[in-house]
């Protein structure tokens, strides 16, 4: 039998930023923010969420840059966005973890019950 599970990601918040920071190729300073959360899947069905990821990407020339890549100042300008308007990880990433704590919750209901 084959288990299949490991990890995916998915967009939660994607934005357009001007910041005080130029990109290394064009010189340009406006670049999409995008947020990505990864969650762990079995069968492709989310179990639990594991992390954020940001990454930003120039909008002239598409060079993508990890958020550690980038100066300390932009990334405070980054923070203090998300502090405004945080990006929310969606309630399907732990949709099959919540499934299996109500099943686990109903079978431990049911055999208490049983047993009086």
């Amino acid at each position: 039998m084959f288990i299949f599970f490991g990890t995916r990601a998915s967009l939660i918040k994607s934005k357009q930023i001007q910041g005080n920071f130029e990109c290394s190729y064009c010189q340009n300073n406006t670049f999409n923010v995008s947020i990505y959360g990864r969650y762990f899947h079995v069968f492709w069905i989310p179990i639990f969420p594991l992390y954020k990821s940001t990454y930003l990407e120039c909008t002239h020339c598409k060079k993508t840059y990890n958020l550690y890549e980038t100066p300390e100042n932009f990334r405070e300008q980054l923070k203090k966005d998300n502090e405004t308007a945080p990006p929310k990880r969606p309630l399907w990433h732990s949709f099959g973890g919540l499934v299996f704590l109500l099943i686990v919750t109903i079978i431990i209901l049911s055999s208490t019950m049983n047993s009086f």
